[in-house]
């Protein structure tokens, strides 16, 4: 993902006092500009429905759903072809200042997320829409119609274990 170019879609944290609930629809220019930060896939329509809820403590909670089509070119045929991505999303924004340097970052794998940086009062949400779509495209796109040619290498027989020589070495009694 080109991480120069963003989506701009964005809420300022003075207008979120209580649930709000938000459509945001992709026009012909951010679907473009969303082509652009996927390179290959190319984005045909985006909508993300989501709610921002204000917690305690200067956070909020963005929960929803990114509903997108993404063309794609098959890796077999070269065929164009169509995903059609439903992702959802829950992400905690909070504001103050975020940990920025690799020391003071305390990872734990099966914990929950650090919550992202408010930005200048503003929930930047495009990033995210973003990234939550394009870690769903296909990174291997096929067509239904697509097939790959089974090799015709002499040891490549259907069936044929690739352990087999191994377990002929151990019953050899002549290899010890």
């Amino acid at each position: 993902m080109d991480q120069d170019v963003e989506l701009s879609w964005s809420h300022k944290i003075v207008d979120i006092r209580e649930r709000r609930t938000f459509k945001r629809v992709a026009d012909a220019a951010e679907c473009g500009l969303i082509s652009q930060i996927f390179g290959d896939a190319v984005c045909t329509s985006l909508t993300a429905k989501y709610a921002i809820t204000p917690l305690a403590s200067g956070r909020y909670r963005v929960a929803g759903t990114a509903d997108a089509r993404i063309e794609l070119i098959c890796g077999v045929t070269l065929d164009p072809l169509e995903q059609h991505i439903l992702e959802p999303f829950d992400i905690e924004f909070r504001t103050g200042r975020r940990r920025d340097t690799a020391l003071e970052l305390n990872i734990d794998a099966l914990g929950d997320d650090e919550p992202e940086a408010v930005d200048h009062g503003d929930i930047r949400i495009g990033r995210f829409v973003c990234e939550i779509v394009a870690s769903a495209i296909d990174p291997f796109p096929r067509s239904d119609a697509a097939a790959l040619e089974q090799s015709e290498a002499a040891d490549d027989k259907p069936g044929t274990n690739p352990f087999a020589a191994l377990s002929q070495l151990k019953a050899d009694p002549s290899s010890d």
